[in-house]
């Protein structure tokens, strides 16, 4: 099943001598899913970004995997990998996979029911590498959501 999605963020993240140093992120892109066996969900998908900090735009692009599978007793396991850079750039582009930056997170996520009918309680790990050419970023992050 294709689908499609759209989405914006404002924020303010500092205050600079001159007033709030202010961020803005747009992003469109879709993709295509389908489920196996009722239990699988596999997808692939693209997006184009774009974002305004230190009064400049930015734009990238980027692709990705999911994957989302039913267990037994109502649990499941969810894995996403996002590949994103600057991809409108032709010598990015061309050694992309060879020098960078090459941008990516990886998340892999476990999801256990509470009780019949009850919320979900989803325990998480990301890793992920961001390469500025100026700063690099990366390393790990866990979390719970209910």
């Amino acid at each position: 099943m294709p689908f499609g999605e759209a989405h914006s963020e404002f924020q303010s993240f500092w205050k600079k001598k001159n007033g709030f140093n202010n961020r803005t992120h747009i992003s469109l892109g879709g993709g295509y899913r389908t489920i196996f066996r009722d239990t699988t969900l596999v997808g692939v998908n693209g997006f184009y970004d774009t974002a305004r900090l230190r009064e400049q735009w930015s734009p990238s692009g980027g692709v990705g995997l999911e994957l989302a599978a039913l267990l037994q007793s109502y649990e499941a396991l969810d894995l996403n990998f996002n590949w994103y850079g600057r991809m409108f750039d032709s010598q990015v582009l061309r050694s992309a996979f060879r020098y960078g930056p090459a941008n990516f997170d990886l998340e892999a996520g476990y999801s256990h029911e509470l009780w019949e009918g009850g919320p979900d309680f989803r325990l998480k790990i990301t890793g992920y590498k961001f390469d500025t050419v100026v700063d690099k970023y990366g390393g790990w992050r866990t979390g719970g959501d209910l």
